[in-house]
């Protein structure tokens, strides 16, 4: 089955690129099917840097995209209903910051779902703007994760292998002191 995905990706040329890249947004949109497939392709075809790249930013349309789609949604559902969670109201109290920070935290954690973070974030007051920037820092240890688990991290330079390690302890730091922060409010 893959194979024949890269084959039909392969017979496109330049126009896998626009494909690629709306699958993504698509598969950001329905919010449960991971894009790790799609990213393997684009590395194949594209190399690591520009297969990145092309993931990184389909990404970040699709998962911004998918936070305004679904807070639409929430805007309407809300109208009918006066539920409101604890967690939602948690958030909503939050500085803008503080709301930046968990978002980027969250972001961070490479194997954290995307789409539960995009509609989690629809509930919230957060700006579609911090959400955009967060999600455009936080995708990067994601995609990066999943660009080094097509190409093998032993291949990798030692820059390379540093900069993952780098990544990894800030986004642990971040999230030791997110944790931190919470449980001092």
């Amino acid at each position: 089955m893959t194979q024949m995905i890269l084959e039909f990706f392969s017979a496109l040329g330049l126009w896998a690129i626009p494909l690629s890249f709306l699958f993504t947004v698509l598969l950001n949109l329905l919010g449960v099917i991971p894009s790790i497939f799609v990213t393997g392709i684009n590395i194949i075809l594209w190399g690591p840097w520009w297969g990145f790249l092309l993931s990184w930013l389909s990404e970040l349309v699709g998962s911004s995209l998918a936070f305004w789609l679904y807070r639409k949604g929430v805007q309407q559902w809300k109208g009918e209903k006066k539920g409101n969670w604890r967690w939602i109201q948690k958030c909503n109290s939050l500085p803008r910051g503080k709301q930046q920070l968990s978002l980027l935290t969250v972001r961070l954690a490479p194997f954290f779902p995307s789409g539960v973070v995009n509609v989690a974030g629809a509930f919230t007051n957060v700006r579609l703007i911090d959400f955009i920037w967060t999600t455009g820092i936080g995708k990067i240890p994601s995609i990066t994760l999943e660009v080094v688990t097509f190409l093998g991290f032993q291949q990798l330079g030692r820059a390379l292998q540093w900069t993952i390690l780098g990544l990894v302890v800030v986004g642990i730091v971040l999230w030791w002191y997110s944790k931190k922060k919470q449980a001092v409010d």
